[in-house]
C-alpha cells in the first residue's frame, strides 16, 4: 500500500501512544454512545474502511455487531499499533495506507460502502483537510 514517511504523525509510536489511542477511543464511544452512527444501516456483504485505524480498536469492537459476511479494513500509515494478526477476526484485516496521499491502490478505489475516520485534526497538513477528504471519497 502507499505510504509516506513516519514523520507525518508527530506523536511517538510506542505503547504509551497505543494506550492513549485506546483511551481516546473509549472516551469517544462514551461520548457518542455508538461505534457506527445509527443512521448507517447494517447490510449483508457491506465493506467498511477505517482510515487512521491506529490500534484497530474501533474495527475490532465493531466487527461482532456486523453481519457475518461484512468486511472491515483498518488502514494506517504505520503498522506499529496494529494488533497481532492471530487476533484478527476473519472479516477484519489491517494494512498500510497513507490517507493523506493522492495515491490509492486500484483495488481500494470505490470499494467501500462506509469510510470511517475520526480524530484527524492533529495530523491534517497546513490546516487543510482537502487531501484527506478526497482520499476518503475515492475509497467510497
Amino acid at each position: 500500500m502507499a505510504s509516506s514517511t513516519p514523520t507525518t504523525y508527530l506523536l511517538p509510536r510506542d505503547r504509551f501512544e497505543a494506550t492513549r489511542l485506546s483511551s481516546q477511543h473509549l472516551l469517544w464511544q462514551l461520548h457518542t454512545g455508538y461505534l457506527l452512527h445509527p443512521d448507517i444501516p447494517l447490510k449483508e456483504g457491506m465493506t467498511i474502511a477505517d482510515i487512521g485505524t491506529g490500534t484497530g480498536i474501533w474495527a475490532l469492537e465493531l466487527s461482532p455487531h456486523l453481519p457475518r459476511n461484512a468486511q472491515v479494513g483498518g488502514y494506517d500509515i504505520a503498522s506499529t499499533h496494529f494488533p497481532a494478526s492471530e487476533y484478527w477476526p476473519a472479516h477484519v484485516r489491517f494494512d498500510h495506507l497513507d490517507s493523506l496521499s493522492e495515491t490509492i491502490p486500484d483495488a481500494l478505489v470505490g470499494h467501500f460502502d462506509v469510510v470511517h475516520l475520526r480524530m484527524w485534526a492533529f495530523v491534517i497538513r497546513d490546516n487543510d483537510p482537502s487531501a484527506l477528504i478526497r482520499h476518503a471519497q475515492r475509497l467510497r
